[in-house]
Protein backbone atom coordinates (compact mmCIF):
# COMPACT_ATOMS: atom_id res chain seq x y z
CA UNK A 1 0.00 0.00 0.00
CA UNK A 2 2.78 2.30 0.61
CA UNK A 3 4.76 1.36 -2.23
CA UNK A 4 2.75 3.81 -4.92
CA UNK A 5 3.99 6.73 -2.79
CA UNK A 6 7.37 5.61 -1.53
CA UNK A 7 8.69 3.34 -3.59
CA UNK A 8 12.48 3.57 -2.99
CA UNK A 9 12.12 2.94 0.35
CA UNK A 10 9.29 0.09 0.07
CA UNK A 11 12.02 -1.51 -2.40
CA UNK A 12 14.87 -1.82 -0.12
CA UNK A 13 12.78 -2.86 2.80
CA UNK A 14 11.35 -5.47 0.30
CA UNK A 15 14.65 -6.68 -0.48
CA UNK A 16 16.35 -6.69 3.01
CA UNK A 17 13.10 -8.95 4.63
CA UNK A 18 13.96 -11.80 3.54
CA UNK A 19 16.87 -13.55 0.76
CA UNK A 20 15.77 -12.30 -3.05
CA UNK A 21 16.48 -13.51 -6.58
CA UNK A 22 17.86 -11.04 -8.48
CA UNK A 23 15.29 -9.97 -10.79
CA UNK A 24 12.63 -9.95 -7.54
CA UNK A 25 10.65 -7.05 -6.99
CA UNK A 26 8.07 -5.19 -4.81
CA UNK A 27 6.16 -4.09 -8.12
CA UNK A 28 5.58 -7.69 -9.34
CA UNK A 29 4.53 -9.10 -6.09
CA UNK A 30 1.28 -9.58 -5.49
CA UNK A 31 -0.60 -8.17 -2.39
CA UNK A 32 -1.86 -10.94 0.16
CA UNK A 33 -5.43 -11.23 0.47
CA UNK A 34 -6.39 -11.86 4.34
CA UNK A 35 -10.01 -13.90 3.75
CA UNK A 36 -11.30 -13.21 7.38
CA UNK A 37 -10.28 -9.49 8.36
CA UNK A 38 -12.36 -10.19 11.75
CA UNK A 39 -10.19 -13.02 12.76
CA UNK A 40 -7.11 -10.83 12.59
CA UNK A 41 -8.13 -8.16 15.11
CA UNK A 42 -6.70 -8.79 18.58
CA UNK A 43 -9.55 -7.46 21.02
CA UNK A 44 -6.88 -7.14 23.78
CA UNK A 45 -4.45 -5.53 21.65
CA UNK A 46 -6.68 -3.11 20.73
CA UNK A 47 -7.59 -2.49 24.43
CA UNK A 48 -3.71 -2.19 25.16
CA UNK A 49 -3.46 0.56 22.90
CA UNK A 50 -6.41 2.27 23.61
CA UNK A 51 -5.46 2.55 27.05
CA UNK A 52 -1.98 3.77 26.36
CA UNK A 53 -3.57 6.41 24.27
CA UNK A 54 -5.49 7.64 26.43
CA UNK A 55 -2.50 7.90 29.16
CA UNK A 56 -0.60 10.01 26.72
CA UNK A 57 -3.46 12.08 25.63
CA UNK A 58 -4.00 12.56 29.33
CA UNK A 59 -0.28 13.75 29.96
CA UNK A 60 -0.17 16.25 26.95
CA UNK A 61 -3.30 17.42 28.48
CA UNK A 62 -2.08 18.38 31.65
CA UNK A 63 1.41 19.85 30.01
CA UNK A 64 -1.10 22.21 28.18
CA UNK A 65 -3.52 22.87 30.77
CA UNK A 66 -0.63 23.28 33.43
CA UNK A 67 1.69 25.20 30.86
CA UNK A 68 4.51 23.00 31.17
CA UNK A 69 7.04 23.77 28.43
CA UNK A 70 7.41 20.50 26.16
CA UNK A 71 11.38 21.69 26.50
CA UNK A 72 11.37 19.79 30.19
CA UNK A 73 11.44 16.62 31.20
CA UNK A 74 8.73 15.21 33.55
CA UNK A 75 8.23 12.63 35.99
CA UNK A 76 5.38 10.20 35.70
CA UNK A 77 3.78 8.36 38.73
CA UNK A 78 1.06 5.72 38.04
CA UNK A 79 -1.13 4.62 40.61
CA UNK A 80 -3.02 1.70 39.61
CA UNK A 81 -5.69 -0.86 40.94
CA UNK A 82 -5.17 -3.55 38.06
CA UNK A 83 -2.07 -5.59 37.55
CA UNK A 84 -3.21 -5.97 33.83
CA UNK A 85 -2.70 -2.27 33.84
CA UNK A 86 0.60 -1.79 35.48
CA UNK A 87 1.66 -5.03 32.85
CA UNK A 88 0.94 -2.48 30.25
CA UNK A 89 2.77 -0.01 31.17
CA UNK A 90 5.84 -1.55 32.13
CA UNK A 91 6.09 -3.00 28.90
CA UNK A 92 5.31 0.22 26.89
CA UNK A 93 7.30 2.21 29.78
CA UNK A 94 10.54 2.99 26.53
CA UNK A 95 7.94 4.19 24.68
CA UNK A 96 5.87 6.44 26.67
CA UNK A 97 9.51 7.76 27.93
CA UNK A 98 10.13 8.88 24.31
CA UNK A 99 6.78 10.47 23.65
CA UNK A 100 6.31 11.92 26.50
CA UNK A 101 9.83 12.84 27.76
CA UNK A 102 9.39 11.55 30.86
CA UNK A 103 12.29 10.96 33.16
CA UNK A 104 11.56 9.38 36.52
CA UNK A 105 8.72 6.59 35.93
CA UNK A 106 6.83 5.35 38.93
CA UNK A 107 4.85 2.79 38.00
CA UNK A 108 2.60 0.07 40.67
CA UNK A 109 -0.43 -0.36 42.67
CA UNK A 110 -2.07 2.37 45.18
CA UNK A 111 1.06 4.40 44.75
CA UNK A 112 0.98 7.77 47.40
CA UNK A 113 0.17 10.74 45.53
CA UNK A 114 3.13 12.95 45.04
CA UNK A 115 2.84 16.54 46.28
CA UNK A 116 2.26 19.53 44.21
CA UNK A 117 1.21 16.63 41.13
CA UNK A 118 -1.53 17.35 38.35
CA UNK A 119 -3.69 14.54 38.11
CA UNK A 120 -5.87 12.95 35.71
CA UNK A 121 -7.76 9.22 36.00
CA UNK A 122 -7.44 7.00 32.49
CA UNK A 123 -9.38 3.89 32.48
CA UNK A 124 -9.74 4.28 36.33
CA UNK A 125 -6.49 4.05 36.72
CA UNK A 126 -4.65 7.46 38.40
CA UNK A 127 -2.06 9.37 36.71
CA UNK A 128 0.21 11.40 38.57
CA UNK A 129 2.91 14.12 37.05
CA UNK A 130 5.26 16.02 40.03
CA UNK A 131 4.75 19.90 39.20
CA UNK A 132 7.74 20.59 41.92
CA UNK A 133 10.63 22.28 40.25
CA UNK A 134 9.00 22.25 36.80
CA UNK A 135 6.57 25.54 37.16
CA UNK A 136 7.01 28.31 39.32
CA UNK A 137 3.92 27.11 41.17
CA UNK A 138 3.65 31.13 42.69
CA UNK A 139 3.96 32.71 39.47
CA UNK A 140 1.21 29.58 37.90
CA UNK A 141 -1.30 30.12 40.41
CA UNK A 142 -1.39 33.62 40.25
CA UNK A 143 -2.05 33.16 36.78
CA UNK A 144 -4.72 30.65 36.74
CA UNK A 145 -6.65 32.72 39.41
CA UNK A 146 -6.57 35.81 37.33
CA UNK A 147 -7.81 33.71 34.19
CA UNK A 148 -10.62 31.99 36.33
CA UNK A 149 -11.67 35.78 37.56
CA UNK A 150 -11.75 36.73 34.12
CA UNK A 151 -13.88 33.98 33.06
CA UNK A 152 -15.94 34.66 35.54
CA UNK A 153 -16.64 37.98 34.41
CA UNK A 154 -17.68 37.11 31.41
CA UNK A 155 -19.78 33.91 32.67
CA UNK A 156 -21.67 37.05 34.46
CA UNK A 157 -21.89 38.92 30.98
CA UNK A 158 -23.67 35.58 29.66
CA UNK A 159 -25.81 34.97 32.98
CA UNK A 160 -27.30 38.80 32.63
CA UNK A 161 -28.47 38.42 29.18
CA UNK A 162 -29.80 34.99 29.42
CA UNK A 163 -31.76 36.17 33.01
CA UNK A 164 -32.66 39.10 30.96
CA UNK A 165 -36.62 38.25 29.97
CA UNK A 166 -36.47 41.19 27.42
CA UNK A 167 -33.29 40.21 25.56
CA UNK A 168 -34.86 36.23 26.19
CA UNK A 169 -37.91 37.00 24.34
CA UNK A 170 -36.68 39.01 21.30
CA UNK A 171 -33.46 36.83 20.89
CA UNK A 172 -33.92 34.41 17.84
CA UNK A 173 -32.99 30.53 18.93
CA UNK A 174 -29.26 30.35 17.41
CA UNK A 175 -28.83 33.49 19.16
CA UNK A 176 -29.92 32.29 22.40
CA UNK A 177 -28.62 28.19 21.66
CA UNK A 178 -24.98 30.76 20.98
CA UNK A 179 -25.17 32.39 24.65
CA UNK A 180 -26.01 29.28 26.56
CA UNK A 181 -22.93 27.56 24.85
CA UNK A 182 -20.80 30.03 25.93
CA UNK A 183 -22.46 29.63 29.34
CA UNK A 184 -21.82 25.97 29.34
CA UNK A 185 -18.16 26.26 28.31
CA UNK A 186 -17.56 29.42 30.49
CA UNK A 187 -18.71 27.02 33.08
CA UNK A 188 -16.41 24.27 32.28
CA UNK A 189 -12.99 25.84 31.70
CA UNK A 190 -13.46 27.73 35.13
CA UNK A 191 -14.34 24.38 36.69
CA UNK A 192 -11.03 22.93 34.94
CA UNK A 193 -8.86 25.86 35.97
CA UNK A 194 -10.10 25.38 39.66
CA UNK A 195 -9.47 21.97 39.36
CA UNK A 196 -5.89 23.19 38.57
CA UNK A 197 -5.40 25.50 40.89
CA UNK A 198 -6.00 23.07 43.57
CA UNK A 199 -3.74 20.79 42.66
CA UNK A 200 -0.64 23.93 43.12
CA UNK A 201 -1.64 24.06 46.53
CA UNK A 202 -0.43 20.48 47.49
Amino acid sequence: MLHPFMPFVTEEIYQHLSDRKPDETIMRTMIQQVADVESQIDIDVEKQMDFLQNVITAVRQIRSEMNISYSKNIDFVASCNDFDKVTILENNKNSLQKLLKLENISIGIALPKPGYAASSVVNGQEIFIPLKGIIDTGIERDRLQKEIDRLEGQLRGVMAKLNNENFVSKAAPEVLDKEKNKQQNFEQTIQKLKVNLEQLVG
